[in-house]
């Protein structure tokens, strides 16, 4: 996981943003304690060890269907949080019932955590935590190019549902644009290299997503990074150099 975190590759590189606390943690939580439904901030992709007691995850797949109900949820919930008069706020799977939009049985799973289990959970997906006993945890949460499109995804949920800036990753475009200006290098290199080999697919896929994603955002010169003199600029030359790569037999299929 250390090998492919956006943060500690990029983000450490700009003192100004230091790596976000949320890399590695400790945890520690007593029987019967409970997180709601959430999605990990930013898409972030969660490792989780048990050293002592117990978790039970009840996990929501992130189809786009179930992340639209989530949008709904969420935005309910804050909405329930901020009226004195709202008497209850319902769990997602509840509400998704109440609204007559239930959640497909094939996409909820239960799974229990006990002493000496490790877990990694993908970017996005919806999940509740219940401690079944008094519990030590390791855990980290990372970006990186596996998950791009469902990251970038979740980022866009959060900005549409005005997540509070203390449930969000700081610095997040600007550890994009230093990912881009990463993935651009290895670009350049492939396309000086006189063998006809190809580009490692994922990668590429990555580089597409998050020049898409940036392509706004030129303008947000405090989130740009001062390594990157003209990021239209470097826009245009990571998509001129896909193209290049594009043509260099197909795509080299990624490994971790």
């Amino acid at each position: 996981m250390t090998n492919l975190k956006y943060v500690r590759r990029k983000s450490t590189e700009d003192t100004e943003n230091a790596c976000p606390c949320f890399n590695n943690y400790c945890l520690m939580g007593t029987k019967n304690s409970y997180t709601d439904w959430h999605i990990d901030l930013g898409g972030t992709s969660v490792w989780y060890h048990i050293v002592d007691g117990g978790k039970l995850f009840i996990l929501v797949k992130p189809t786009e269907a179930n992340l639209k109900r989530y949008i709904k949820w969420e935005m309910l919930a804050a909405q329930t949080a901020a009226d004195q008069h709202q008497k209850k706020r319902y769990g997602f799977i509840e509400y998704c019932q109440l609204i007559n939009q239930p959640i497909p049985p094939e996409d909820i799973a239960r799974l229990e955590l006990t002493a000496g289990d490790t877990m990694l959970l993908p970017a996005g997906w919806i999940h509740c935590v219940i401690t079944t006993a008094d519990s030590i945890v390791f855990g980290g949460n990372s970006l990186h190019s596996y998950c791009v499109e469902k990251q970038l995804r979740i980022r866009q949920l959060e900005v549409k549902m005005n997540m509070p800036k203390r449930f969000t990753i700081s610095g997040y475009d600007k550890l994009h644009w230093y990912a881009l200006q990463q993935l651009d290098m290895e670009l350049e290199e492939h396309q000086n290299d006189y063998q006809p080999t190809p580009f490692n697919r994922r990668k590429m896929e990555a580089a597409e997503l998050i020049a898409e994603y940036l392509q706004d955002k030129t303008k947000n010169y405090e989130d740009i990074p001062p390594t990157i003199s003209k990021p239209s600029g470097l826009l245009k030359k990571v998509k001129k150099s896909i193209q290049i790569a594009k043509q260099k037999k197909g795509t080299k299929r990624s490994h971790p």
